[in-house]
């Protein structure tokens, strides 16, 4: 029986098809995802590209997924300073009201796995805050809503440092942040 491995995308050479690993993990992304719906295969392409694509292309070895064989079951991928991220590529929804926050978590990420509760997304999370925190990483973060089902995972690996901002229109985000490094 195979164990599950972690592998980046920039490491995936290795496997006999990328192509056919970045459609796993698009199918995942969908399954995943609150949009459910698109007006058509370009509009979907455009959503893909826009908030999980833009790692894969750009930040490959901060891409990681988890494979038994070569089936994913999971990916989590990061960028170490945010800001950077915002200024080159944009906006990825709500940075802009949690700047303070930053400073002290300057990484954020983003995580789905195909079937939760299985493990997979626990192993991703350490595996990646142990890199973070390696390269000297002080914090990383996540934006959601604060009744959104992932808070209690979030919580359950240390993201306690918590700041919520309400939109104009009511909307509320819900900053979550995790200590790596003692300041």
């Amino acid at each position: 029986m195979s164990k599950v491995i972690i592998r980046s995308v920039a490491d995936l050479s290795s496997f006999s098809s990328k192509e056919s690993i970045v459609d796993q993990v698009k199918e995942i992304f969908f399954l995943q995802s609150n949009k459910k719906t698109f007006e058509n295969d370009l509009e979907k392409n455009k959503f893909f590209n826009r908030w999980l694509n833009v790692y894969i292309k750009n930040f490959p070895d901060q891409f990681y997924l988890a494979l038994k064989e070569e089936k994913v079951l999971g990916y989590l991928c990061y960028c170490q300073d945010t800001m950077a991220f915002i200024h080159k590529f944009g906006s990825l929804g709500g940075q802009e009201y949690f700047q303070n926050e930053m400073i002290d978590f300057p990484a954020h990420l983003h995580i789905n796995v195909r079937t939760p509760g299985m493990g997979i997304g626990e192993l991703l999370m350490n595996y990646t805050c142990e890199k973070l925190h390696r390269d000297n990483i002080t914090g990383v973060h996540i934006i959601t809503s604060p009744d959104s089902l992932n808070v209690s995972f979030y919580k359950r690996h240390d993201f306690n440092f918590t700041q919520a901002h309400t939109l104009k229109d009511g909307v509320e985000l819900f900053f979550m942040g995790r200590v790596l490094q003692n300041q």
